[in-house]
């Protein structure tokens, strides 16, 4: 019980713990885009037709098994992907924004930029001196979280009117209020901004939501589960018995439910099921995923 008990902790403290599907799902109608980036196409899999052009990219291996010529390589020097016009939302709309991305390099480079530099509204994502950092309008904002080189993270940036998240492979790590935005050029950067600020290393399966993406589908998507509502919002009030137990749990004030071992591998994903039976699992501890809380599950 006892190695188990560490194995749990190791999951919260390490991200990457968790498994993850490396299926790029279509992800619903309220999408600006999703680009999966592989073959060196910038082609957008959401309908929109928001499709990216591709300057000096190359095709490299992504983070699933290392897969090759299944994500994006930058040069640092004149590589991008150019999206020119898109259906991004004008004005101060929420929005979410994700990708993986890899960094060769700490020095200041963009990851993304949205908008235009001219009128003062966009949204930027860059890395400086070792740090993660945004600038909306005149907010420049360098977060705590220090990026690791040569390693695979998912980033998650969320934005509802004038509060913004951010989150690392599902988790927050920091969050800030920002000015209103106005945003009229719909136009999409992938690698650079206008200063010429040129990213280096490698991404892969960037998506757009025209929506602020609630706290704990951050979290779902980075894993990668599929069959999740996307807007549903469960009640905070989340209750889970008997606790420990041999055959069965109860979750109270819950619609759905995902479980994982220890291990981080998908046991089981529950809809509508207020009990849910434990026959035939092995003992031993279970993250269980309940709306927006995440809790310990123990089978005996």
């Amino acid at each position: 019980m006892k190695t188990k008990i560490i194995t749990l902790i190791s999951l919260f403290i390490s991200f990457s713990s968790f498994s993850q599907d490396c299926t790029f799902y279509h992800d619903g109608s309220d999408l600006v885009g999703q680009w999966e980036m592989n073959f060196n196409s910038g082609e957008d899999w959401s309908g929109n037709n928001n499709h990216g052009s591709l300057s000096n990219t190359e095709p490299t291996s992504s983070r699933c098994n290392d897969l090759p010529e299944m994500a994006l390589y930058f040069n640092g020097n004149n590589s991008h992907m150019d999206i020119p016009s898109s259906n991004y939302p004008q004005g101060n709309g929420d929005v979410s924004l994700s990708f993986w991305f890899l960094t060769e390099s700490l020095q200041k480079q963009t990851l993304l930029f949205i908008g235009s530099f001219i009128d003062s509204n966009f949204i930027k994502i860059y890395i400086d001196n070792s740090n993660l950092g945004f600038q909306v309008k005149s907010r420049n904002w360098i977060t705590n979280w220090s990026c690791p080189l040569n390693q695979w993270n998912h980033i998650t940036f969320t934005k509802k009117d004038t509060v913004v998240k951010l989150f690392i492979n599902g988790f927050q790590v920091d969050s800030t209020t920002i000015p209103a935005l106005s945003i009229q050029d719909q136009s999409i950067k992938f690698g650079y901004d206008s200063t010429g600020e040129f990213f280096k290393g490698k991404l892969d399966q960037a998506k757009i939501y025209k929506y602020c993406l609630p706290d704990y589908m951050v979290w779902i998507k980075y894993l990668n589960v599929s069959q999740v509502s996307n807007r549903e919002i469960d009640s905070d009030v989340i209750k889970l018995y008997p606790n420990p137990t041999k055959d069965f749990f109860i979750v109270e004030s819950v619609s759905e439910v995902l479980i994982w071992d220890s291990f981080g591998r998908a046991v089981n994903f529950i809809r509508n099921q207020n009990q849910i039976s434990v026959m035939g699992w092995q003992k031993g501890i279970y993250v269980v995923r309940c709306g927006n809380q995440i809790k310990k599950l123990v089978v005996e």
